[in-house]
């Protein structure tokens, strides 16, 4: 891939044609409507994952930093927002948060693996070595999966 070629795709089942407006054709299964009485966390979580599968990456961002405004040390929102800038072609943007998101949880298992996957994705091999070190290092923890878990490493 060039460095300006974001490399997404729609998780699976989440597969499929979007039509010319994005929007992603009906006949695919829908994910199910969020509780009302959930928490404001959970609905823009919710809707940013919508807007990812509806490829309208920009607007997914926007809502991955609402939602990190809301809870500042949440490393899935941080790495939502991270994919959505990638998906969209602000890659220097994503980079940048990136780095700062691995200074925060830089001895995450987790955030060194999308760290790793990000960078080889971009074919920077020196930046994904040292996450590949830290991974190998075996100082990191692995913290429970998130809901967003499968989006990032399935």
């Amino acid at each position: 891939l060039a460095a300006s070629d974001p490399p997404c795709k729609l998780p699976a089942p989440w597969t499929g044609t979007p039509t010319p407006s994005g929007i992603i054709h009906s006949s695919m299964p829908q994910p199910p409507e969020p509780n009302d009485d959930g928490e404001p966390e959970d609905q823009l979580a919710h809707e940013a994952e919508d807007l990812m599968r509806q490829r309208r990456f920009l607007d997914a961002a926007k809502r991955y930093s609402e939602l990190n405004s809301q809870s500042p040390g949440d490393l899935w929102a941080g790495l939502g927002r991270i994919s959505a800038l990638e998906c969209a072609g602000r890659i220097e943007e994503a980079v940048n948060l990136l780095e700062d998101t691995a200074k925060r949880h830089q001895a995450s298992a987790h955030l060194q693996r999308f760290r790793q996957l990000f960078f080889i994705r971009r074919e920077d091999h020196q930046a994904a070595q040292v996450s590949q070190r830290a991974l190998l290092g075996g100082v990191l923890h692995d913290e429970p999966d998130d809901q967003l878990a499968d989006l990032y490493f399935n």
